[in-house]
C-alpha cells in the first residue's frame, strides 16, 4: 500500500513533471515528513492492523483503481480478519472512488445493509 503515493504521480501527472517529481521523490518525502511531523512509515494501515478487533470495516475498491490495487484491498480484508475484525470486501468494476458514482444505487444498498448488520 505504501506504493500509493507513486501511483498517483504516474497515473495523474504528466510529463516532463512525472519525471521530475519521481526523481525529486526523496527530497519531496524528506520535506514532507519534517512539515507533517510524522513519517510515512507511521501511515501504513497494516501496522495497525491489530487494532481493528472488535471492529467493523467496509472495504470498497474499484477493480479498475490505479491507486488501491485489489491484492492490497484483499491483504487488508485477510489481515483483518485474522485480527478479529469484522470485515467485509466489495470489489466493483470502477476506477477510484468512483463505485459511489457509478454504481449508486448498489452502494447505497450496500452501505445500509453494513450498517443495520453492524450498528
Amino acid at each position: 500500500m505504501k506504493q500509493a503515493g507513486e501511483r498517483i504521480v504516474k497515473h495523474w501527472i504528466k510529463e516532463p513533471m512525472k519525471s521530475i517529481m519521481m526523481l525529486l521523490k526523496p527530497l519531496i518525502v524528506f520535506y514532507s515528513e519534517l512539515i507533517m511531523g510524522i513519517k510515512f512509515t507511521e501511515l501504513e494501515v497494516l501496522k495497525y492492523i491489530d487494532k481493528l478487533k472488535d471492529k467493523n470495516l467496509l472495504i470498497i475498491v474499484g477493480s479498475r483503481d490505479p491507486l488501491v490495487t485489489i491484492d492490497e484491498a484483499r491483504r487488508l480484508e485477510s489481515e483483518a480478519l485474522k485480527h478479529g475484525c469484522n470485515c467485509e470486501l466489495w470489489i466493483v468494476e470502477a476506477d477510484h472512488v468512483r463505485a459511489v458514482l457509478d454504481y449508486s444505487k448498489e452502494y447505497e444498498r450496500r452501505i445500509i445493509s453494513y450498517l443495520e448488520k453492524y450498528a
